[in-house]
């Protein structure tokens, strides 16, 4: 399964889709129903499908695996583009 993630310039989640997937059953992994449970996530936020968010019944590893891409690509983000610390006077 392939995803695409977009975010904003502070690291939340403002879109997100499922390119491609191979099994069949999984086809509701792509509905905005699941997928805009992730908007507004940042790294801070808990995605852990079934606690966090809602998983698809009947794909339940494919939305754990959509869970821990999207908190990849945050992670990724925020190691690549620290957030600026708050200066303290």
């Amino acid at each position: 399964m392939k995803h695409i993630v977009a975010l904003d310039m502070t690291g939340k989640v403002t879109n997100l889709a499922v390119m491609s997937y191979v099994d069949q059953r999984c086809r509701s992994i792509a509905t905005r129903r699941f997928l805009d449970q992730f908007i507004g996530k940042t790294g801070e936020s808990p995605t852990t499908a079934s606690k966090d968010v809602d998983a698809v019944s009947g794909a339940t590893i494919s939305s754990r695996a959509t869970a821990f891409a999207v908190k990849k690509v945050i992670v990724l983000y925020e190691t690549v583009f620290p957030p600026a610390e708050e200066k303290s006077e």
